[in-house]
């Protein structure tokens, strides 16, 4: 995925899978906090579809991140480790 094709968009990883509590509830806290301040963003959930995985993984390995979601890219920058899980 090239930044200069998600310059302007904010992307974020999520699950949409119970499986792991912490996880979701995290998910879903990103995806408020976003949708609260009514900023735009492209949700690519790796339950859904698991070509979002792969890709999450590709990206995550370039910044030498272990996936954990969710993950936040703002114009095609990796956010890091979203507070959530701090």
């Amino acid at each position: 995925v090239s930044t200069v094709l998600e310059f302007g968009r904010i992307v974020i990883y999520t699950t949409s899978l119970r499986v792991v509590r912490t996880t979701f509830e995290r998910c879903e806290l990103v995806r408020k906090i976003f949708q609260n301040h009514r900023v735009k963003f492209e949700e690519k959930n790796i339950a859904l579809n698991s070509d979002y995985g792969k890709e999450l993984e590709e990206r995550c390995r370039r910044v030498c991140e272990i996936p954990s979601l969710p993950v936040v890219f703002i114009d095609g920058q990796y956010l890091g480790v979203s507070s959530a899980q701090v």
